[in-house]
């Protein structure tokens, strides 16, 4: 999952949240086993708690050159 954002104004009404089921429930439907992201957690405080009240847990970086400070997470569906 990438590039999951909401404009300031848009925040605080549940949006994030229901794109990101979406996201999981799509990936759900076409047989997926996981679904990883990466964030900033020192800039993304919301959005790592949205992410880890849906279960998303810590990942090892699925990137070859990660960016630094980024936090990677996943999230197992089957």
């Amino acid at each position: 999952m990438k590039r999951l954002y909401l404009r300031p104004q848009a925040r605080g009404a549940g949006l994030g949240r229901s794109l990101a089921a979406a996201a999981v429930a799509h990936a759900r439907e076409r047989g997926f086993s996981r679904v990883v992201l990466d964030t900033i957690p020192e800039k993304m405080q919301t959005a790592v708690a949205l992410y880890r009240s849906m279960g998303f847990r810590d990942a090892a970086t699925y990137l070859p050159e990660p960016t630094p400070g980024a936090l990677c997470l996943e999230l197992t569906l089957r």
